[in-house]
């Protein structure tokens, strides 16, 4: 990921923090009797990105709380023996992170350490199929809602500060 942070004074920072590589889920296999084809579905969360504002601590030299909002995308993976794709979706949630921050030595270079705690909006995505499609009573729609997603997320970085004295 990369980030970029403006210091409003000694105690308060805002920042923006994009991740643009893909976090993908296991892939979840499906081989039922019933089914005369495997199934398998994952999910790949793209383009997260955050805002948020820091709070440096003033009890811990260099500890610091982080606080903000984040949206991503969900590419929905799916192999179906009816060939109909998910609608991929976007959401959005909160993040709350703690961490601390050291400088190496008197140059503008840091490393920081950062464990964050991620909850995202429940979303619900569907077939494609329309309810009159189909010869089933729903129509051969199948809808999936996903609710409490959360997350834990584990942050080395190397920063550097510039126009430090």
């Amino acid at each position: 990921s990369q980030f970029i942070e403006l210091g409003l004074g000694q105690w308060i920072s805002v920042g923006y923090e994009h991740t643009g590589d893909a976090i993908e889920t296991p892939t979840n296999v499906n081989t039922s009797m019933y089914a005369t084809a495997e199934s398998t579905v994952s999910v790949a969360f793209e383009d997260l990105n955050t805002t948020y504002v820091k709070l440096n601590l003033p009890v811990l030299t260099g500890a610091y709380l982080k606080m903000g909002s984040t949206e991503v995308d969900l590419n929905i993976k799916e192999t179906t023996k009816s060939g109909r794709a998910y609608k991929n979706v976007s959401t959005s949630g909160s993040v709350t992170a703690l961490g601390y921050q050291n400088y190496i030595g008197e140059t503008g270079f840091g490393i920081r350490f950062e464990g964050a705690y991620l909850e995202f909006d429940n979303v619900s995505t569907d077939n494609g199929i329309g309810a009159a499609a189909g010869s089933a009573a729903n129509g051969g729609r199948n809808q999936v809602d996903v609710s409490d997603m959360q997350g834990l997320q584990g942050k080395i970085a190397l920063t550097y500060t510039f126009g430090r004295n």
